[in-house]
C-alpha cells in the first residue's frame, strides 16, 4: 500500500489524473527518492488502470521490487513481462527489450531460476548487434557465468564457453613489439574488483608481494567503486589506470602506451570482466586466472593459472581449455583478514546437535543439493542446516526454501536462514561442518570456513569449476574432505558428524594447517608465478 506520507505529498496530483502514464510518473518520483514501498504501490495501481504501458511498468516495478529486496516479487514480475513481450506483436525498441532480457537474467540469477536466468542472457546477446561487440560479450559473459552453475552436459557447455570467440572480433596487432623496459618486467592486472570483494584475498600478493626489482605492476580498475581496500592497492603497486569509462579500444590504446608485457585478467568471464580487451592484443603475452572457474574458452587467451588438481588429473585437460596451462602449486593464494576472531571449540560439543552450514551464494544451491543435503539431514537426528546469503532478506525467499527443504521430509525449525551480515565470519564459529555446492562449488566461502576452523565436505567432478574444492582441501592437506560421488558426499558428511572427537580437532587445528600449507603461502606462490613470468618472456 502507499504510504501516508506519499498520499499526503501526492494526492492532490493523483485526483487530477490517475491514468497509467501518471501514475508511472509518480512511481518514479518515489523510486528516485528511495521510496521503494511507495513506488511498488504506484506501478501497481498503475497496472489497474487501462492503457497500453504494461510492460513498461512491469519493468519498472520488478527493478523496485529487486531495489527493496524482494527478489522473489523482482523474478517474478520480469518473467510476467517476458510473457507479455513474447505475446506481443509491438515488442518497443531494441533498448527496450535489452532492458527486459538483462533484468529476466541477474533476477531470475539471484533466486536460483538459472534456465530463465540463462534465456534471458542469451535473448540479450542475439539483440545485440555484431559492431556492438562490447555489450555482446558482456552478456554473453553473463551468460555463461549463469551456465557454471547448471548441470548441462559437459560437451555442451565448453561448446559455450569457446562460443566467446565469436562474440569480439580480432584486430590483434601482429607485430611483435620490443620491450623497452630492460631493467622490470611490466606486468597488468585488469579487474572490476579493486576494492573490498572477495578477490582481494586471492590477488592480495599479486599485488603485495611481488619482486619489485623485477617486476613493474600496473592495476587497471574497471570500477568507479573506491574504499580503503582500493587505496591500499593504490599505496602498493607502481601505477594506477582508473579504467572505467574507456572503451575497448581506448582500454587497449592505454596497456600499449604503457608497454605492458604480460596482461592477467583477475576476472574472466565474471560480472565487469576486461576479458574482451585480450581480443585487441595489447600486450604480447596474456593470462587468465582466479575469478573465474573454467576456461574463458577464448582464444585470445594464451595462459591459464591452475594446478594439478584442477587441470592435472584428467589427463583430458588439454581438450578442455582453450589456454596453455600454468601449473602453480595451488592455483589460489589465500590472504584471510588480520582482525578475525580465534577458533574455537565444535560448537555441537555445546549445543548438543550438529549444525551444517554453507555460506555459498543461492544460485549455487540447486535442487539436487537441496535433495541431497536433505537426505543428510534425515540421517543426522536433530541436526540444523545454516545458510547465509543476501536473498534471506527477502521473506519470500525465505519460505521457498522452507518449501523446497519440506518436499523432502525437513522441517523449517531445522532450517536457519540468514541474510548476509557484516559478522560473517564470526558466523562460522556456529558451524560445526561446511557443505560445499556442485557444480559451482566455494572458493573464497570454502577458504573462510577452512580459516575459521569449519571442515568443509566438497564433491567434484570432471568439470573444472566443480573442483575448486579438491583443489584447496588437497593443497590444505585434508583431500580426504573432497568425493568423487553424491553417495561417498553423503556418507562422509554424515560420518564427520558423528565423530565428536575429530570434529573438535578439525576446528581448533585446521587455521593453523591452512597458515602452514600452499594455500596461504604467499612467497611460494610469487616465486613460481613470476618464474613463469619470466620465462614466458624469455627474459
Amino acid at each position: 500500500m502507499i504510504e501516508d506520507q506519499d498520499i499526503a505529498c501526492s494526492d492532490e496530483y493523483v485526483q487530477v489524473d490517475c491514468s497509467q502514464l501518471s501514475l508511472l510518473r509518480q512511481g518514479f518520483v518515489c523510486f528516485g527518492q528511495k521510496r521503494y514501498a511507495a513506488a511498488i504501490a504506484f506501478y501497481e495501481r498503475a497496472l489497474q488502470e487501462p492503457g497500453q504501458l504494461d510492460l513498461e511498468i512491469l519493468l519498472y516495478l520488478s527493478e523496485a521490487y529487486s531495489a527493496k529486496h524482494d527478489f522473489w516479487q523482482a523474478a517474478k514480475t520480469i518473467n510476467q513481462a517476458c510473457d507479455s513481450l513474447d505475446e506481443s506483436q509491438d515488442k518497443g525498441s531494441k533498448d527496450f527489450q535489452l532492458a527486459i532480457r538483462m533484468r529476466q537474467g541477474m533476477y531470475n540469477r539471484n533466486i536460483g531460476n538459472l534456465g530463465q536466468a540463462a534465456e534471458g542472457y542469451k535473448q540479450a546477446v542475439d539483440l545485440y548487434g555484431r559492431h556492438e561487440y562490447e555489450k555482446r560479450a558482456s552478456a554473453y559473459g553473463s551468460y555463461v557465468l549463469t551456465l557454471a552453475g547448471m548441470d548441462v552436459p559437459l560437451d555442451f557447455f565448453k561448446q559455450e564457453l569457446f562460443g566467446f570467440n565469436d562474440m569480439v572480433p580480432g584486430k590483434a596487432n601482429s607485430q611483435v613489439r620490443k620491450r623497452r623496459d630492460k631493467v622490470r618486467i611490466r606486468i597488468g592486472y585488469i579487474s572490476s574488483d579493486f576494492r573490498h570483494h572477495v578477490m582481494y584475498s586471492f590477488y592480495y600478493y599479486m599485488l603485495f608481494g611481488y619482486n619489485r626489482k623485477l617486476f613493474h605492476v600496473t592495476c587497471y580498475s574497471l570500477s568507479v567503486v573506491q574504499d580503503g581496500y582500493t587505496r591500499q592497492i593504490q599505496a602498493s603497486v607502481d601505477s594506477w589506470r582508473l579504467a572505467a569509462s574507456l572503451s575497448l579500444e581506448e582500454l587497449a590504446d592505454v596497456i600499449r602506451r604503457d608497454n605492458i608485457d604480460i596482461l592477467v585478467d583477475l576476472a574472466g568471464h565474471s560480472t565487469g570482466s576486461g576479458l574482451s580487451v585480450f581480443a585487441l592484443r595489447p600486450a604480447p603475452v596474456q593470462i587468465s586466472g582466479l575469478g573465474w572457474m573454467e576456461t574463458t574458452g577464448f582464444a585470445a587467451t594464451d595462459y591459464l593459472l591452475t594446478d594439478r588438481y584442477l587441470d592435472g588429473v584428467a589427463q583430458d585437460y588439454c581438450s578442455y581449455i582453450s589456454e596453455k596451462p600454468l601449473f602453480l602449486s595451488s592455483q589460489f593464494c589465500y590472504r584471510a583478514a588480520d582482525d578475525l576472531l580465534d577458533v574455537c571449540l565444535a560448537p555441537c560439543l555445546q549445543n548438543g546437535y550438529i549444525t551444517f552450514g554453507s555460506f555459498n551464494s543461492y544460485h549455487k544451491i540447486t535442487d539436487e543439493m537441496v535433495a541431497v543435503w536433505s537426505r543428510i539431514l534425515l540421517r543426522v537426528p536433530e541436526s540444523r542446516l545454516l545458510l547465509k546469503c543476501q536473498v534471506f532478506l527477502d521473506e519470500d525467499m525465505r519460505q521457498r526454501v522452507r518449501e523446497r527443504f519440506a518436499e523432502h521430509g525437513i522441517d523449517s525449525w531445522r532450517l536457519i536462514l540468514e541474510p548476509t551480515t557484516s559478522d560473517y565470519m564470526q558466523r562460522y564459529l556456529a558451524v560445526d561442518i561446511a557443505l560445499d555446492t556442485y557444480p559451482y562449488t566455494g572458493g573464497g566461502t570454502t577458504l573462510d570456513a577452512l580459516y575459521m576452523g569449519v571442515p568443509v565436505v566438497s564433491r567434484y567432478g570432471r568439470r573444472r569449476g566443480s573442483r575448486f574444492g579438491l583443489s584447496i582441501l588437497a593443497n590444505a592437506g585434508i583431500p580426504w574432505l573432497a568425493v568423487s560421488d553424491v553417495q561417498a558426499y553423503i556418507d562422509l558428511a554424515v560420518a564427520l558428524a558423528g565423530d565428536r572427537e575429530l570434529l573438535d580437532e578439525l576446528h581448533l587445528g585446521l587455521r593453523t594447517l591452512l597458515r602452514r600449507s600452499n594455500v596461504m603461502n604467499g612467497r611460494k606462490y610469487m616465486k613460481e608465478l613470476e618464474r613463469y613470468y619470466v620465462a614466458l618472456l624469455n627474459y
